[in-house]
């Protein structure tokens, strides 16, 4: 950018003094256009203002790596991206959480190193994090948790429904099956999870009624002991 904004100037003036070379840059300086900053904020708000072009390459980079896992044409990938403060790395999460939530195929968790200032409390930390991160909307119009607990379930039971109709239809399931079945039914298509109760709260945030209960426990927060009898969910223990 330095090389294209020093021709801009040397060929719109014979010299090019510091304060032309400053005006020519601040001309054409992304930053600087109205909305473009990015917060953290930005990450989950709706209005999001994306320059396509700025760190385009990283972004491409993560959304291939998701389309390869995505189609089973790759394993689960790692990218790790380092760079100076300014640069834009809010903005480049910013963007690949819109685009995930516009398109769906993933479930989005931000995760701030601001948040994990106490090695003490890294576990309690981790799950605020992932609890706050799901209980956004994700691309289907419901909270993350839901399209994850909807996911579980049609793999296990050969549902193919939507997580709307997943929360509309939980009632009936729950009826029908039972709590306890559905939690094993889970478990036997996923046989790495080694803690049932998670899989069992995971499934309550399709109860409209439970859960904001579920998704405060998911959390690592604590709920009163009558709910988590209601839910046989154990105490939270943090």
């Amino acid at each position: 950018m330095f090389a294209y904004l020093t021709q801009i100037a040397m060929t719109n003036f014979s010299a090019s003094p510091i304060e032309q070379l400053n005006a020519a840059i601040e001309s054409h300086n992304p930053f600087a256009l109205k909305g473009a900053s990015v917060r953290i904020q930005d990450v989950w708000g709706q209005g999001f203002p994306d320059i396509p072009t700025l760190n385009a390459h990283a972004s491409d980079a993560i959304f291939q790596a998701i389309k390869q896992v995505s189609s089973g044409q790759g394993k689960v990938t790692s990218i790790a991206i380092t760079a100076e403060q300014g640069v834009g790395k809010t903005h480049l999460i910013s963007r690949i959480r819109h685009r995930l939530q516009a398109q769906g195929g993933a479930l989005f968790v931000y995760a701030s190193a601001v948040r994990f200032s106490d090695l003490d409390r890294i576990q309690y930390q981790f799950l605020q994090t992932l609890g706050d991160s799901l209980s956004q909307v994700g691309s289907q119009g419901v909270k993350q948790w839901q399209e994850l607990a909807t996911a579980m379930i049609n793999q296990s039971i050969k549902n193919k429904k939507s997580p709307p109709e997943s929360i509309k239809q939980f009632p009936l399931w729950l009826k029908k099956h039972g709590m306890d079945k559905l939690t094993q039914a889970v478990l036997r298509t996923k046989p790495h999870i080694s803690d049932p109760d998670v899989v069992r709260a995971i499934l309550w945030t399709l109860s409209e009624v439970h859960a904001p209960f579920a998704i405060k426990w998911l959390s690592g927060l604590d709920i009163s002991e009558k709910k988590a009898a209601e839910l046989d969910l154990p105490k939270r223990m943090f």
